[in-house]
């Protein structure tokens, strides 16, 4: 071997050893376009630039909203090409006891909210692979920004993955858009994906993916349009609300709401879910509103006395374990009366949970939380049901936070004890002191995720700008 040869040999090793040292950062594919990213539709391309970036960004929220929790494939291409040259894109493992392949199969998209002005927030499930084997990954928190030449790019945070016993966790996915098409679902740009941990690697592309359509058939939703829906509280109903008196420093007031005996599809173990809940916000200090199967009068009738509660309250909170139901991205809590099967049925007689929020939002500036262990699967003739299971996701507004035993589109499991692992779980946390509710219930999702060996994976959507603690710290029971 002469000298030039040694050397090129020894390069290479260094090479190889520092990327098994430190890891692999991939280039960032922002840095790969030459200029700003196209939103176009059956009319045409428009330039996406800062002056219009936050109506851009809703335009491409609505996009991916319509697509929730639906499994869609990534592949690599390239620019001026439409089809994909490889059924995955692709990145390799270099360093750690198994050098080989890796692969982003697809993704989806489990929520898509928008955050902070000029940003949305997405909640994504990845489903890569290494050596054609599916790698195990928690689900991911993603931003969609516009930067100041127009670019629109979804960074991924890190997101532990586990392979047999190697665990690694993708430190960098980036896609820089050139082209999001409207009308065909399509969105293309540059990505790059970066491991690290037990072994490091890169890769980088060009990709496409087409976003799923979940929505309705215009007949249908023509159709349902058409129904009488039922009102919680009309605008003569909040203006016969009494007037607040002045607000407590610490009043904490809740309602529970538990429905089992429906008439079709009764449950199981709701009854005992909101009684459960009842005890433990008892003990943890809240003044507990109850309402056991009840119709769609007497619910109505629970919420519009827990408003009254809530106008003087610190913290206002609502949990519910019954059937509930999406009806074209809407969620509805069913009264026990009600026909479950029947779409018209359900919105005479159940609680628009939008509504709900939007209510309790009126009534009161002060933290809102709404917990809901109801995410069963949609028992609608086919014309009424979007490609997704369960429920919907929601946006919280301000001071609000939204429980979900389960992500967005997915089913929770009833369980085979007295409650639900949700609940199960969430009761016994709920009455720990000390514990602010954001780590509150991500001990509960990690719980419920271990407890159902991730088939469930409880979520929450936040807008709370203060810190809440459920019981105050050193305190063993929180009752007055």
């Amino acid at each position: 071997m002469n000298p030039v040869q040694l050397q090129r040999v020894m390069t290479g090793v260094v090479t190889l050893v520092l990327v098994m040292l430190t890891g692999c950062v991939a280039t960032p594919p922002v840095e790969k376009m030459s200029s700003a990213t196209q939103l176009c539709d059956g009319s045409g391309c428009s330039t996406v630039a800062p002056h219009n970036a936050q109506a851009s960004l809703e335009r491409i929220k609505a996009l991916l909203a319509s697509g929730l929790a639906v499994d869609f494939k990534t592949c690599e291409t390239r620019p001026s090409e439409s089809n994909c040259a490889s059924d995955d894109i692709g990145f390799f493992v270099m360093g750690g006891p198994i050098p080989g392949r890796g692969a982003l199969k697809g993704l989806s998209i489990l929520s898509a909210t928008s955050g902070t002005t000029g940003q949305l927030d997405l909640r994504i499930a990845m489903s890569p692979t290494f050596l054609g084997t599916p790698m195990a990954c928690s689900h991911g928190d993603a931003t969609v920004t516009v930067d100041v030449q127009g670019k629109v790019v979804l960074d991924l945070k890190s997101t532990y993955c586990n392979w047999a016993i190697v665990g690694n966790t993708f430190n960098t996915v980036s896609i820089a858009f050139d082209r999001i098409d409207m009308s065909t679902r399509k969105m293309q740009g540059y990505y790059s994906v970066g491991v690290a941990g037990t072994g490091n690697g890169k890769g980088s592309g060009y990709l496409s993916m087409v976003i799923p359509d979940n929505r309705i058939g215009r007949q249908a939703e023509a159709e349902l349009n058409s129904f009488r829906r039922a009102e919680l509280v009309g605008t003569a109903g909040l203006i016969a609300l009494p007037t607040p008196t002045a607000k407590l420093a610490d009043r904490r007031v809740a309602l529970v709401l538990g429905n089992s005996a429906y008439r079709r599809l009764p449950l199981d173990n709701t009854r005992n879910d909101a009684l459960a809940m009842q005890a433990a916000l008892s003990q943890a200090g809240f003044d507990v509103s109850f309402a056991l199967d009840g119709d769609f009068s007497a619910m109505s009738a629970a919420v519009r006395s827990f408003l009254s509660k809530a106008q003087n309250a610190s913290v206002s909170l609502i949990y519910y374990a019954g059937h509930g139901v999406e009806i074209n991205g809407r969620n509805f809590l069913v009264a026990i009366d009600a026909d479950i099967v029947s779409p018209e049925n359900v919105l005479s007689h159940s609680i628009d949970v939008t509504e709900l929020i939007a209510t309790l939002g009126t009534v009161t500036r002060s933290t809102k939380i709404l917990i809901l262990d109801a995410c069963r699967d949609n028992p609608f003739p086919e014309r009424f049901k979007r490609q997704q299971q369960g429920l919907a996701q929601i946006e919280a507004p301000i001071e609000t936070f939204i429980a979900f035993s389960t992500s967005p589109g997915k089913v929770a499991e009833d369980g085979d004890g007295a409650n639900s692992p949700y609940t199960r779980v969430l009761a016994k946390k709920i009455v720990e002191p000390g514990v602010t509710l954001e780590a509150l219930f991500r001990d509960v999702r990690k719980a419920v995720v271990e407890d159902t060996r991730g088939r469930q994976t409880p979520w929450e959507n936040t807008s709370l700008t203060s810190e809440v603690r459920m019981v105050a710290a050193n305190t063993k029971d929180a009752r007055p």
